[in-house]
């Protein structure tokens, strides 16, 4: 398990994060992430968002109890097309891989 720390918020990578993602969001985590680091289609903000916030409550289980958009607002606009804070989420969940590079979606951040 990876943990790592964005602005003083904790999250991890633990074996919930599926569960999770799939109960906050109704989708596959895998099969998101496969088709974000691929380049399909939109929605990589909405995407890395949701996995920061399963991540969130994985690392700390009493957010489960704490509405998802509570979570999300520790977020700034900013933040959410940072290449660095999709670098961190992604490798994050990765287990500590690199992730797809951010110049691949980063166009597509931009028109989010």
């Amino acid at each position: 398990m990876v943990t790592n720390e964005y602005k003083g918020h904790k999250f991890c990578n633990g074996a919930y994060i599926y569960k999770i993602y799939r109960k906050n969001t109704g989708h596959d985590l895998e099969e998101e992430a496969i088709r974000i680091t691929n380049g399909k289609g939109g929605g990589v903000g909405e995407f890395i968002c949701d996995l920061y916030v399963a991540m969130r409550q994985c690392y700390d289980t009493a957010l489960l109890k704490v509405d998802t958009a509570t979570i999300i607002s520790e977020l700034d606009t900013g933040d959410i097309t940072n290449p660095e804070f999709f670098n961190l989420v992604m490798e994050t969940y990765l287990d500590g891989k690199k992730a797809t590079p951010v110049a691949v979606v980063q166009d597509t951040l931009q028109t989010e």
